[in-house]
């Protein structure tokens, strides 16, 4: 009778091993069920432009909405409705609606407002991320060449007579 206990208790705590993985992931995913991956935007605006960066998640009971660019540049608490800013206000503004969507307004882009910028927020559900890559660029004026006077002149200088001579080449084709 003993030895029937101890192969029965043998025989129980010997599952195999790919069954004990399979219960192992499973408990992980309830675990981790609540952590998306961050969602990417990417935004290229032109120098002096305003920039809206919205936190439109889809998340149960938000409880924190926070903003990010390098460091902590606002955070919301919903429940208690305190804001911790560290934006400048001449700049930037924040808005959160009725609906606990968060917007980030950039007033008068410059190019070192370039960068990362991370809106999270977190719920009883879970967390979700949002990345912004923001692009500042310098806009007509400020290209490559466009203001350069001399780089206007080689790019008639070799454009117009390649023009001629494909007009030239067409007529004398037609002509015969």
């Amino acid at each position: 009778m003993h030895s029937d206990f101890v192969s029965l208790r043998n025989s129980m705590f010997h599952l195999n091993p790919a069954a004990l993985l399979f219960i192992l992931q499973l408990f992980m995913w309830k675990v981790f069920a609540g952590v998306i991956p961050p969602e990417q935007r990417n935004l290229t605006v032109v120098r002096g432009e305003t920039v809206t960066l919205n936190c439109n998640v889809t998340i149960k009971n938000i409880t924190l909405t926070e903003w990010y660019k390098d460091k902590l540049i606002f955070a919301y608490q919903h429940s208690t409705k305190r804001k911790f800013s560290d934006l400048p206000p001449d700049r930037l503004q924040m808005n959160i609606d009725t609906n606990s969507q968060s917007t980030l307004k950039l007033l008068n882009a410059q190019p070192d407002d370039a960068g990362y910028y991370r809106c999270i927020a977190s719920g009883l559900t879970g967390v979700r991320r949002i990345v912004w890559n923001l692009l500042v660029s310098e806009g007509p004026e400020g290209e490559e060449g466009s203001s350069n006077p001399v780089g206007k002149f080689l790019y008639l200088l070799v454009c117009v007579p390649a023009l001629l001579v494909c007009v030239l080449a067409l007529t004398v084709c037609l002509w015969r």
